[in-house]
């Protein structure tokens, strides 16, 4: 019996899209190491009998329905043989952002067993974590499910559930890519560490490249296709401070912007942030209201990132005032922005002193609605780039990253449409629709 996915098959030359790019395969280099690999895999194809039960019904229960998505459509007890499944997924060589652990192991038992509703064949590996990429501490031997396998049913016929490029993991030395699953991991994606080189376990063609390669090539991809430490893990966040708006910063007049910044930009800056109620013989002010209600449709660049610093300015023709805060970003999900690259984000508004007689005054100038960000704390932006420099850009929104919840709250009155939601579910959900 075969079954198929809707899912496309992945060619010889489909990049996983993770970390640095490898030499693309041709089709003759394809075929010697899907030869060679379907050799070295042969060695464990010898039937074992069925392993005997000693889980609790309930971790057995479970179990199964991690697989569930792997189950046969047909009752596999009723027709020994071998079960061929094509399984057309693609799964990344190096699935660090789908794994939950990431390590090497020393997989020391290996059992087989049929499901209880009898359509689907599956292994269960013990495993023992020698050193962890990815994922908190925690057990020291791990369990983890496996679809597929091979052994001798009690009338004594072979059954046999055998996905297609798929090989089962041998005991010994590996490095295994794990998705959490209850108490136990299913197995995403693995590489077992042999004397003559890397086997790996699928025979993908972006998988096959690291057949015969060293475990350090494997741990440098794994490296590179890391995300970067999010500042949340190693700097002090700011917790809510009750939504109360945060007062603009103060424009300190001796101070301009950065020699690096052209005359082309300051100019750009000028005629962006003029305002009309602003002049040099009283600093008076009315606010104007600006509702942000759709920031996603406004919004050229959407990204995570952590503010360094702020300053405010007055422009260069002195008919208005700016705040500008340098970010370092986190993760892009809208625009090419780099990870940990620095952009400098640019809003209207700051606290200026009245010029006048009498005791000098501080003045406000804002947006009704606006809020400003805060140094040393991790926010979503929504942002446009400027017409005149790709190097500013112009803060449509952003959403503050509140304590250690990762849970947004948004800085602006009219833009609260994300308020609540968590900020790497968003992130990702605007990686998706791009």
């Amino acid at each position: 019996a075969q079954s198929t996915s809707s899912v496309p098959a992945v060619g010889p030359n489909q990049a996983a899209g993770q970390g640095t790019a490898r030499p693309r395969l041709s089709p003759a280099e394809y075929t010697a190491k899907r030869l060679e690999w379907q050799r070295l895999t042969s060695e464990r194809q010898e039937a074992q009998r069925a392993a005997p039960e000693t889980r609790s019904v309930e971790a057995r229960q479970q179990q199964e329905e991690c697989l569930a998505p792997f189950a046969h459509s047909m009752r596999i007890e009723d027709a020994p043989g071998l079960w061929g499944v094509i399984d057309h997924r693609e799964i990344d060589a190096i699935p660090m952002s789908e794994s939950d652990l990431v390590g090497r192991f020393l997989i020391q038992e290996s059992g087989v067993f049929l499901s209880e509703k009898k359509n689907l064949i599956y292994t269960v590996l013990e495993a023992r974590v020698i050193s962890r990429y990815k994922g908190a501490e925690g057990r020291r031997v791990v369990t983890i499910l496996n679809p597929g396998g091979k052994f001798l049913v009690e009338s004594g016929g072979v059954s046999e559930l055998r996905f297609e490029g798929r090989a089962q993991p041998g005991l010994g030395p590996s490095v295994l890519f794990l998705r959490g699953c209850g108490e136990a991991y299913v197995l995403l994606a693995g590489y077992e560490v042999r004397p003559g080189g890397l086997l790996p376990m699928w025979v993908q063609p972006e998988h096959v490249w690291f057949l015969g390669k060293n475990l350090q090539d494997l741990e440098t991809a794994i490296r590179e296709a890391m995300p970067p430490v999010s500042p949340l893990a190693n700097l002090p966040v700011r917790e809510a401070n009750q939504g109360e708006p945060r007062r603009p910063p103060r424009v300190d007049p001796r101070k301009t912007p950065s020699p690096e910044v052209s005359g082309e930009r300051l100019a750009g800056r000028a005629e962006e942030f003029r305002n009309p109620c602003l002049n040099m013989e009283g600093f008076t002010c009315t606010s104007t209201y600006l509702p942000r209600t759709d920031a996603a449709e406004a919004a050229d660049l959407v990204f995570s990132g952590f503010v360094l610093n702020e300053a405010a300015y007055l422009t260069a023709d002195r008919g208005g005032v700016y705040t500008e805060w340098k970010v370092r970003v986190i993760e892009g999900a809208r625009g090419r922005l780099r990870r940990n690259s620095i952009v400098q984000v640019l809003r209207q508004g700051g606290t200026v002193t009245r010029a006048g007689s009498g005791d000098p005054q501080e003045e406000t100038i804002r947006f009704e609605g606006d809020g400003f960000l805060a140094p040393g704390t991790p926010y979503v932006f929504f942002a446009r780039r400027s017409t005149w420099s790709a190097q500013d850009l112009l803060l449509v929104t952003a959403c503050e990253v509140v304590g250690k919840t990762n849970r947004l709250r948004a800085v602006d009155n009219g833009a609260r449409g994300h308020e609540g939601e968590d900020a790497a579910a968003i992130i990702a959900s605007y990686r998706r629709s791009r």
